[in-house]
């Protein structure tokens, strides 16, 4: 289960990084000065970039679900579980969020939709709730028995785009991936943590 999530979350990271890396999204995030015209223009480019976004981000979601299941067939320790459990419901909700307004935006083939108010509230419940899955998942690796230099760097990095996005108010929804993507190659070669070497840290963790 552990390369089929890893595996899962590289595929997810990379049809988002595609449909955001499209020569469109590109032209209109770089400063044109009426992305409306540029969309009339190439309507289904458009339409194509906005659903690889959101489907990038489910397949992730689901990675992140798949990863969930993993660490709980690890480990019985309560604090394993509920953090995993609310990592992958977080992910979830953030990533259907996500799609959800992206979806809108495809067929609505507009800059900003009748549903701009909805829309935003989406990309802010995106924003948030995503890094905070990605700090618990962070958490249940290390109470797993995976490396230290696996879970806490994919801590560190969303508590840091957390903070700026706090900040800033809005980041390139590519750096959002960035945890997952460093979080699927590790777990895509490391070794399954022994059930031996769970139990012994769930003792030293009672």
């Amino acid at each position: 289960m552990q390369r089929i999530a890893a595996i899962t979350l590289l595929v997810g990271t990379a049809v988002a990084w595609f449909g955001e890396s499209r020569p469109i999204i590109v032209e209109i995030y770089g400063g044109a000065p009426d992305p409306q015209q540029v969309i009339d223009a190439d309507p289904s480019a458009w339409t194509m970039a906005m659903l690889l976004m959101a489907v990038g981000t489910v397949v992730v979601a689901v990675g992140l679900l798949l990863l969930a299941r993993h660490l709980q067939g690890l480990s019985d320790e309560q604090n394993v579980r509920r953090a995993s459990t609310a990592a992958a419901a977080l992910a979830l909700t953030s990533g259907l969020a996500y799609a959800t307004g992206r979806i809108v935006s495809a067929v609505s083939q507009a800059w900003e939709t009748p549903y701009e108010p909805a829309v935003f509230v989406m990309w802010i419940t995106f924003s948030v709730l995503w890094q905070v899955a990605l700090i618990l998942m962070g958490y249940a690796l290390l109470r797993t028995g995976y490396p230290k230099w696996l879970g806490w760097p994919v801590i560190v990095l969303a508590a840091l785009i957390l903070v700026a996005f706090a900040f800033t108010g809005g980041l390139p929804p590519g750096v959002y991936y960035f945890a997952v993507a460093f979080m699927g190659i590790v777990l895509l070669f490391v070794r399954e943590p022994q059930q031996a070497a769970v139990a012994q840290m769930e003792g030293a963790g009672a």
